[in-house]
């Protein structure tokens, strides 16, 4: 039992020793094994980092084994040498570390933050920044920690990282520059962009298309053209080549202008700009004016490059060709303006001197034969004849002066139409019977009172009934009609008066310009009938003035037929007919005195004998001062009407009239003037009124209507 028990214990006793034995040689081996490694690890770091220290993970104590010399300068230990970690680290931190890497150190460097790390890694690393103390220079550091095998302690190590530093700044700054060229050459390429586009609107704003032709010997002819300039080739939405945008355009040159499209190139080629307007077919406007401008440069291989614009300048050119043909239909209107001028001008020469050689002829006459009663009549009847017919030259071309001045209104007042044409018929009645000529007229209306102005409505029918009794041979026939027809007008009356006479008539030819100034038909000049070709022309403004119409029918040999329509306002009231001078001015003008300034002795002497045998007592002042001055030292009461020339020397009509209306005599300063001279527009009137004048008596003097004047301001 004692042997078993022996033999139990002593196999435990060897199991147990073989264990310890084995577990011995395996904790022999693996501390050779991780010295051998550590070791290693050593070497290679040692080699690696110029600074290399072992730390013991439990007791911090630090041995230096490899020292860069000015570490050694730096720090309180040798190779080889023990201090304890935090002793050695915290006295090299507060010195030498750059202010912008001590936080990092500060967090990375304590003993307890390095174990920590080292727990799930075998190493780490960073990078930090010193100060030198004897330069301030910077230089730039890598710390590395690496767990020993046996992770029993952990190896630090340092390395001088400056010229790593320097070649990743100078590769920075490389990226950097290459970054900001980058930049700005985008940059500069979107501004380039930009303007590109604003360019590109600005040209298709304008209509332009810009093209580039390439010319190459032994190649086809080609074209690069803009989206504007594919429109404007009709062929936008096309994917052509070149060389069809190319034919496309110069298959489309009209045949005749391709010579000149020719020339131009050519003058590019030559190295000049050159601009040139040709019609070309577009393919859906059909033949259009375009215009392209441009210039060429050389290739390197040797061809030309032709640049330029094309835009379509059809409503242009088409605008100028009408402006153009305005030009020249106004150049062709004033030619033949200029012609019937000088046509008149050669007629009213004619006109003027005939009547004026009778003037000159039958006054000489008549000095010389003064006893004779019989011939001194015949010869005065002619004078005064051949006097209004150049009056009535003189008031033609002034009146359709006026007329074409735009200064002719009309003044409209209350007046019969039967009135009204009974006296145009009775002018004319003595002169119809005296030619031998059937003179007719009749009226047929239901308003007889109207609103118009008399004188014009008489001015025209004069002249239409003159007309027809010069025209009409004796034998002939005139007619005058006067009906009113319906108004589409509330309270208008519309006036047809028709003039119709067997006279010479006028030939189809001559109607169409009937109305034109300065036009006379041959015949009439053939028939030696005198006149100055502007009647018609005023009858024509002045019935266009009216507001109302006139139409002619003739035939030569045949007669003539006008048909004059005139609106008029209707008066409701009843128009009386206008007394005539004769019937009231003897009585008023009797005895009075008349204060006459004039300046001109020869109208002066007329003016006084004509109202000498009116029995009016006048005197006579040669201008405008003397007029004043015999009115101021005249007694009061003494001059009844003073009768005013305007041009007059030292002092005119207008001043004279000033100054008498304000003498601080109010009797004298009230005194009627009235206004004598040959300034005979209605403007003139409008401005002797203006001055404070009574009345207004356009020179040559007309006897009736001087003494009507005198006496109804009198009156």
């Amino acid at each position: 039992m004692l042997s078993m028990i022996a033999i139990i214990v002593l196999s435990l006793l060897l199991a147990y020793t073989c264990h310890t034995i084995t577990r011995l040689k395996r904790e022999r081996d693996s501390h050779i094994s991780n010295t051998e490694q550590q070791e290693a690890l050593i070497n290679t770091l040692t080699s690696e980092f110029h600074t290399l220290f072992l730390i013991d993970a439990e007791t911090g104590m630090t041995e230096a084994i490899k020292l860069s010399e000015k570490l050694k300068q730096r720090l309180p230990i040798e190779k080889g040498t023990q201090c304890h970690y935090e002793k050695m680290w915290i006295g090299y931190t507060s010195r030498y570390i750059h202010p912008d890497d001590k936080e990092l150190m500060d967090r990375s460097m304590p003993l307890d933050n390095v174990k920590r790390e080292l727990q799930d890694k075998d190493e780490f690393s960073g990078n930090f920044k010193i100060i030198d103390p004897g330069s301030s220079s910077v230089h730039y550091f890598k710390f590395y920690f690496r767990n020993t095998p046996n992770k029993k302690s952990f190896l630090l190590g340092f390395i001088n990282i400056d010229s790593l530093m320097a070649d990743e700044r100078k590769r920075n700054q490389m990226l950097q520059k290459l970054n900001d060229e980058q930049a700005a050459q985008i940059e500069e390429s979107n501004r380039l962009n930009q303007q590109l586009k604003e360019y590109n609107d600005i040209v298709a704003a304008a209509g332009l298309g810009i093209w580039h032709i390439f010319l190459q010997d032994g190649k086809l002819p080609r074209m690069q053209a803009n989206d504007k300039m594919m429109e404007l080739l009709g062929l936008s939405g096309q994917e052509l080549s070149e060389e069809d945008i190319y034919a496309n355009w110069y298959d489309n040159v009209l045949p005749e202008a391709i010579p000149s499209v020719q020339n131009s190139v050519q003058e590019m080629l030559d190295g000049k700009f050159s601009e040139n307007t040709y019609k070309w077919h577009h393919p859906q406007k059909g033949v259009i004016w375009v215009r392209c401008g441009g210039t060429a440069v050389k290739m390197p291989d040797g061809g030309n490059l032709v640049s330029g614009y094309h835009y379509d300048v059809n409503d242009i050119v088409m605008e100028e060709q009408r402006q153009k043909q305005i030009l020249e239909d106004a150049r062709h209107s004033a030619v033949i303006a200029n012609e019937a001028k000088t046509r008149f001008l050669f007629n009213m020469s004619h006109d003027i001197r005939t009547p004026m050689n009778a003037i000159i002829g039958f006054t000489d006459l008549l000095k010389k034969n003064l006893g004779d009663r019989k011939r001194s009549i015949n010869y005065l009847s002619k004078i005064q004849t051949s006097s209004e017919f150049l009056l009535g030259l003189i008031n033609n071309v002034l009146e359709m002066a006026r007329i074409e001045s735009g200064k002719v209104v009309l003044k409209e007042a209350p007046g019969s139409v039967t009135y009204l044409h009974n006296e145009l018929a009775m002018i004319y009645a003595e002169e119809m019977k005296k030619k031998n000529i059937n003179f007719t007229h009749s009226i047929e209306i239901k308003n007889d009172n109207i609103l118009c102005d008399a004188v014009r409505v008489k001015e025209v029918f004069l002249n239409l009934i003159s007309n027809a009794y010069k025209y009409t041979f004796s034998g002939g026939s005139i007619d005058m009609s006067v009906r009113e027809l319906p108004s589409d007008r509330d309270g208008y009356a519309l006036i047809r008066t028709t003039i119709t006479d067997t006279g010479i008539g006028m030939s189809k030819d001559y109607l169409p310009i009937l109305f034109e100034e300065f036009s006379r038909e041959r015949t009439v000049t053939e028939n030696k009938i005198e006149g100055s070709g502007l009647g018609m022309p005023i009858v024509k403004r002045l019935i266009d003035l009216m507001g109302g119409t006139i139409t002619v029918e003739s035939e030569l040999g045949r007669g003539t037929k006008f048909v004059v329509t005139l609106p008029h306002p209707i008066v409701t009231d009843s128009v009386d007919a206008p007394e005539t001078a004769e019937e009231y001015y003897s009585d008023i003008l009797s005895g009075k005195r008349i204060l006459l300034a004039e300046d001109n002795e020869l109208n002066a002497e007329i003016a006084t004998e004509l109202l000498k045998d009116a029995d009016l007592t006048v005197e006579h002042a040669a201008d405008g001062n003397l007029c004043v001055q015999m009115l101021e030292q005249a007694p009061e009461g003494y001059y009844d009407l003073i009768l005013m020339d305007i041009q007059m020397p030292n002092m005119d009509g207008y001043q004279a009239t000033e100054k008498i209306r304000n003498l601080a005599d109010r009797e004298k300063a009230s005194i009627p003037i009235i206004a004598m001279t040959a300034n005979a527009f209605d403007e003139d009137r409008q401005n002797a009124l203006a001055k404070g004048m009574n009345g207004h008596l356009a020179k040559p003097i007309e006897v009736p209507k001087l003494l009507s004047t005198l006496a109804k301001i009198l009156k």
